[in-house]
């Protein structure tokens, strides 16, 4: 989200959908208020929408990017702690 921030002048936009699966709803709801007020504090009108019906996060959308963790948390738990054994 940083980055989108500081090229705003490159990239105005207006509204980020952040879209999860079901499972990951409870997680959503925590984080999805980070970037709002990231883009508080940068000054630009920006909108972030949290939701998990894909069709609503897409419908009209100029640009999609991804990012996702394959396994969800538990692979994430994993991830970090390979390196730390």
């Amino acid at each position: 989200m940083e980055g989108f921030t500081k090229r705003y002048t490159d990239l105005p936009i207006k509204e980020i959908w952040l879209l999860d699966v079901p499972a990951g709803k409870e997680k959503q709801d925590i984080i999805a208020a980070t970037p709002q007020k990231m883009w508080n504090a940068s000054g630009h009108n920006v909108k972030i929408h949290s939701t998990l019906d894909w069709t609503e996060a897409l419908k009209n959308a100029d640009f999609v990017t991804t990012q996702f963790r394959v396994g969800q948390l538990s692979a994430r738990i994993l991830a970090q702690a390979i390196p730390a054994s």
